[in-house]
């Protein structure tokens, strides 16, 4: 029996290669629905799908998970925009070199030296400042980290940045075009997710500790994808997690007027904009068809903060201090829980995207096959 903590894309991926190769598991999740954090729900004024944990765009240029998911989904194809919002103005977002020069005329890259030299960013700031001029560096990319984070890009790994790149094209105004595919699942991740675990026993609305102090039953690994610190109660120390509050409204659009906000998403990276860091307007990744049909539109706004519940944690923060003692906790696990894999963003401790880590559950189902499976 292998025991899975956690009904998001990674314990659902691990969930179905195992059930398909008859390797027997069981799914537990505190939340009393499956999704995890791409969960989704529909709005019961407007009609409108949206999902609770902030938007999640789904692209991938991984084939392997474009074909695992179609096994449970139909995709909606999706363009999606997003802009930055500075002022009374707004920019495409991923940034347009053209933007750049227009924004500073004549400023260089400061460290663009380092594209170049033999050694590598030591910080986010760093990463950007390879690209970008220093005064656009503060508008988009230091305001924004510092809001999200609640700390400098100074003090936050480089590869968050990576993410990311500047474009070339600048007639081209969507997000993720290097992605080779992007959609929205027809019905929802939540549908795709509950199919990804059909004839998988789950026992939802129960925290591992919860279950395990009521169950008398043995297991011949764990897969964990919940806080790989919460696991150890702390022992170690905490890691930092972010999350978001949300703010949701139904609102009624004006006739002749087909949208609040012209985008599926402005991101809000200044201070003087307010305390959120961006806004969606879920009415863009409804069908055109459907977009046309009602006068409704669904806007969210999402506010960092630093939670205290782990079922509020959203993002890994991702500074030297925390690497560290997550490999702490991941000497330790590797020393004295040999069958326990801690994976997925919180049990992985990784900001990596939905694709990402459909990817990384595949490999490691793969290797739990071919441990557990009947040759």
């Amino acid at each position: 029996m292998i025991l899975i903590v956690g009904a998001g894309l990674t314990g659902a991926t691990v969930a179905r290669v195992l059930t398909d190769h008859n390797i027997p598991c069981l799914v537990l999740d505190r939340l009393p629905y499956v999704g995890g954090h791409c969960a989704d729900d529909v709005d019961a004024t407007t009609g409108i799908p949206y999902h609770l944990g902030g938007p999640h765009y789904f692209r991938t240029s991984y084939p392997e998970v474009w074909q695992f998911c179609h096994r449970f989904t139909t995709f909606q194809q999706v363009d999606y925009y997003i802009r930055t919002r500075l002022g009374d103005n707004t920019y495409p977002w991923p940034l347009h070199r053209y933007t750049v020069e227009a924004l500073a005329p004549g400023h260089e890259p400061p460290l663009a030296y380092l594209l170049t030299s033999d050694r590598e960013p030591l910080s986010l700031q760093e990463y950007w400042l390879q690209y970008l001029p220093r005064p656009v560096y503060d508008l988009f990319i230091a305001s924004y980290n510092l809001k999200q984070w609640g700390i400098p890009a100074t003090d936050l790994l480089p590869r968050i940045g990576s993410r990311y790149t500047l474009r070339d094209d600048p007639h081209e105004k969507r997000a993720f075009v290097d992605r080779k595919w992007r959609g929205i699942p027809s019905n929802g991740y939540h549908e795709m997710v509950h199919k990804m675990l059909e004839g998988v026993p789950c026992v939802l609305g129960a925290s591992y500790q919860q279950f395990m102090n009521k169950e008398d039953w043995s297991f011949d690994h764990m897969v964990y994808t919940g806080p790989i610190d919460e696991f150890y109660d702390y022992s170690l120390g905490r890691l930092e997690y972010r999350g978001q509050r949300r703010l949701h409204n139904p609102l009624l659009l004006p006739d002749g007027v087909d949208s609040y906000q012209g985008a599926v998403q402005v991101n809000n990276p200044l201070p003087s904009g307010g305390a959120h860091i961006r806004t969606t307007e879920w009415r863009w990744l409804l069908p055109p068809e459907k977009r046309a049909t009602t006068r409704w539109t669904y806007v969210s706004r999402e506010y960092p903060y630093s939670p205290d519940d782990p079922t509020r944690f959203e993002y890994p923060v991702p500074t030297v201090r925390n690497q560290h003692l997550y490999q702490q906790y991941l000497d330790h696990a590797n020393n004295h829980d040999p069958d326990v894999t801690f994976c997925g963003r919180l049990g992985g401790y990784a900001y990596i995207d939905m694709d990402e880590a459909i990817y990384r559950a595949l490999n490691i189902a793969k290797v739990m096959v071919d441990h557990y499976g009947t040759p």
